[in-house]
């Protein structure tokens, strides 16, 4: 469980780390910050795309030899960026670092719910949540240190010989995990796996419903930065106390969530939830209808952020459902819609031309009506 953990933590800490890096790397490579930004977006593209395959392929040939070929893909992409050569062949190795620890987001759920009882799921994917919280926490100041340090080329090194690391460690220690194996892969096979799931009210109510409030606390970290600096006239040294105190709070609700498992089933589990979510919601509202100041913008979204941590485990266990033969293929499924649909919640403040306290504050009150709506269609014997 601690090796799934710290796998699980891979994807988020590639992409997190080089965040602080990106001024120093447009300056080297004689571009502009925004195309240096590329480089968030190839690993995001990477993540997204890579994440429908691992699964049904797990499915068929086993956890383990899949999860170590990403790994290998992982450590190549890497190996492939470290003569920095120029800024499209980095972005290329970007995509292939991202495919590779992809792998990471899949397999983890998969492999946690195949030695777990419908029971026991939410408790242990809990432990995955709080795993992957903390890695973008710690991740921007990791790689702020290291950049300042020894430059931003060190960062690279790191990450390849993480991946070196995680790469034996699986080797030598990870059992496999899928014990009921699907007797053949087809392309008409996957498609008709997703058909059943995207079929499944059990399944697109803990996807949806989950994803709507998870993701929607997203929408107030990609407005902090302009909320701190142009509606607060604050330092923007203090986005940074905002973004951790929100993970910190998604990561304190994936404690309660599995604490609360021993006694909740994941559907009791997921709708306590959004109770507390909303009740974030509306503190930020009634905030930004005054005059927010740093503390009354960031501690009801805390607050939210509670409520999504606690959802995002009994959300994940819920839609895993009881088939063995296709836990691969719905956390895959799981993931994709995830990301999909989490992109356009964030994306809603710039297709309306806003980031104010009043805007934000909206998306999330709505999100989590919403959420709760989707909640609410799954059959209760789920």
């Amino acid at each position: 469980m601690v090796l799934l953990a710290v796998i699980a933590m891979l994807g988020t800490l590639g992409m997190h780390i080089l965040v602080p890096a990106l001024p120093g790397m447009a300056s080297d490579f004689h571009t502009t910050p925004a195309t240096m930004q590329l480089a968030i977006t190839a690993y995001m593209i990477g993540l997204a795309a890579g994440q429908i395959f691992y699964g049904p392929v797990s499915d068929r040939f086993g956890r383990r030899p899949v999860l170590l070929a990403g790994l290998v893909l992982y450590i190549i992409g890497m190996a492939l960026a470290l003569p920095m050569m120029s800024i499209g062949f980095l972005l290329f190795a970007r995509v292939l670092q991202a495919l590779g620890a992809c792998g990471a987001f899949v397999l983890g759920r998969a492999m946690v719910r195949d030695g777990a009882t419908p029971e026991s799921a939410a408790g242990r994917m809990a432990v995955l949540t709080m795993a992957m919280t903390i890695s973008p926490a710690i991740a921007p100041g990791v790689g702020y240190l290291i950049a300042s340090s020894f430059g931003w080329h060190a960062i690279f090194l790191l990450l390849f010989a993480v991946g070196v690391l995680l790469f034996l460690l699986c080797w030598a220690l990870l059992p496999e995990t899928n014990l009921h194996r699907v007797s053949s892969l087809g392309i008409g096979g996957m498609v008709r796996n997703y058909g059943k799931l995207f079929g499944s009210r059990s399944f697109m109510g803990y996807t949806l419903g989950g994803s709507t409030i998870i993701i929607s606390s997203y929408v107030f970290l990609g407005a902090l930065p302009h909320l701190v600096t142009d509606v607060l006239g604050r330092p923007a040294a203090e986005a940074t106390y905002g973004y951790a105190a929100i993970v910190l709070g998604m990561t304190l609700g994936a404690y309660v969530a599995k604490r609360l498992s021993r006694r909740l089933a994941p559907l009791a589990g997921v709708k306590a939830g959004p109770m507390v979510a909303i009740i974030g919601a509306v503190l930020l509202l009634l905030a930004s209808l005054n005059a927010p100041g740093f503390l009354s913008m960031v501690l009801p979204v805390v607050i939210y952020s509670i409520g999504a941590g606690m959802i995002s485990p009994n959300a994940i266990s819920g839609a895993m459902g009881r088939d063995p033969t296709m836990f691969g293929a719905t956390s895959s499924l799981y993931g994709v819609i995830q990301m999909g649909w989490g992109a356009f919640i964030t994306a809603v403040p710039s297709m309306i031309g806003s980031q104010s306290p009043l805007t934000v504050a909206t998306i999330l009150s709505i999100c989590a009506l919403a959420g709760i709506g989707m909640l609410c269609q799954i059959p209760r014997q789920s």
